[in-house]
């Protein structure tokens, strides 16, 4: 997989290996401080305030570490270093990325835990399952939304929370 690359790296640099984040100046900027929060939680792009319902199957995958179902664990910590090296990145928001676009590759990882927590809200009582799960649908509508409204600009400094709750009123 890698010669094909590396013989057309040679030919256009020389060199057999090339970093080409490095040709532009990216780098890993926040490796002894990483910004975990801002990854997860930022206006500008944060997992979790763009696609909440990760949460569940984070939750899930929890539940399922601990319970140590098989590959719970490893699955956990892929996350933890996928988690770890978009947060160390000098531009750990990653530009103009709806709700953090490189943990898209990873939500296979989290579709069976997701799916073991909804069986489980499944045998609740009505009173407990219901508004739950008019919550998860209202979540997947928001954010079905704000992914049509999504602009480049979400993600520059000037994004604030109070910007964003104004998009949140205009689906409503």
């Amino acid at each position: 997989l890698w010669v094909p690359q590396s013989f057309y790296w040679h030919a256009v640099t020389g060199k057999w290996f090339v970093f080409t984040y490095g040709y532009k100046g990216e780098h890993f900027d926040h490796v002894t401080d990483p910004h975990f929060g801002g990854v997860l939680w930022s206006v500008r792009n944060g997992w979790f305030v763009y696609s909440p319902l990760v949460l569940l199957g984070l939750v899930g995958l929890f539940l399922q570490a601990r319970s140590k179902v098989h590959g719970a664990r490893t699955t956990l910590l892929i996350l933890v270093l996928v988690l770890y090296g978009y947060a160390a990145w000098w531009c750990w928001w990653l530009g103009g990325a709806y709700g953090h676009r490189g943990f898209v590759e990873y939500l296979t990882l989290l579709a069976v835990p997701m799916a073991w927590c909804l069986e489980r809200i499944g045998t609740w009582r009505p009173l407990a399952r219901v508004p739950l799960l008019l919550l998860i649908m209202l979540v997947v509508v928001v954010n079905l939304n704000l992914a049509m409204r999504y602009e480049w600009h979400w993600s520059e400094p000037g994004w604030t929370w109070s910007r964003l709750a104004a998009e949140w009123a205009a689906l409503f």
